[in-house]
């Protein structure tokens, strides 16, 4: 089985010890892999996420896919660096490759776009909304491919509280639309343990755990 992973620190298990499991080594475990891809890395945005998605599905054909939605309140700029132009993640944080403003003129710009997505309840809002739509274009291509899929909130839901705006995933996004059960907010209410406190990557167990409940959940709703 080919499997494909994308997401932030949480599908790319940041902190955990080598060796320990993580959500995409205890799903490839499972199902017996024998080729896995992961693509996540600590600080991805959900323009990177979709972006590398896409772009790997252009050329493979995995038999499984997981996506780990991250939140909303990050981005994707592309800046020239080194006389190439370079893909860079912000958040409301700080800019993960900070190295990449140096001399650069992005230091006003971070600055402004920081202060407006951390005060502005619309912008959550909107991003919420308009990646509720761009990961629902994704979900209609994997199963116009016929790709077995599975995709999860690491942090926050899509905000989309009406049922009459909510859309039908077909069983393949474990609780699109419910607080509480993302998976930061699910490890913390069944008593898994931060790793470093606040930064909301959880221990070995938790990443285990999860990664049974999202199996569980495929399994439940006939994907696998």
């Amino acid at each position: 089985m080919h499997i494909y992973f994308n997401g932030d620190s949480n599908m790319a298990g940041a902190e955990i010890e080598s060796g320990k499991p993580t959500i995409a080594s205890t799903i490839s475990r499972r199902l017996r892999a024998n080729k896995t891809i992961n693509h996540a890395f600590t600080g991805a945005s959900n323009d990177y996420i979709y972006r590398t998605t896409m772009e790997y599905l252009q050329n493979n054909t995995p038999d499984f896919v997981v996506i780990g939605v991250t939140e909303m309140g990050r981005g994707e700029w592309l800046v020239p660096w080194y006389g190439e132009l370079q893909y860079m993640q912000v958040n409301n944080l700080e800019m993960v490759d900070d190295s990449m403003i140096d001399g650069s003129g992005l230091r006003n710009r971070y600055n402004h776009w920081k202060e407006f997505q951390q005060t502005t309840k619309p912008f959550h809002e909107s991003q919420a909304w308009y990646w509720h739509e761009k990961y629902y274009n994704l979900h209609t291509m994997l199963q116009w491919m016929k790709i077995p899929h599975i995709f999860f909130h690491a942090f926050h839901t899509f905000r989309i509280y009406s049922k009459a705006y909510q859309l039908d995933w077909h069983g393949s996004f474990v609780e699109p639309y419910t607080i509480g059960e993302t998976y930061i907010k699910w490890c913390g209410k069944n008593g898994y343990k931060e790793i470093t406190p606040g930064q909301h990557h959880y221990d070995s167990d938790a990443q285990r755990a999860w990664a049974d409940r999202l199996l569980s959940h495929a399994t439940r709703e006939g994907i696998l």
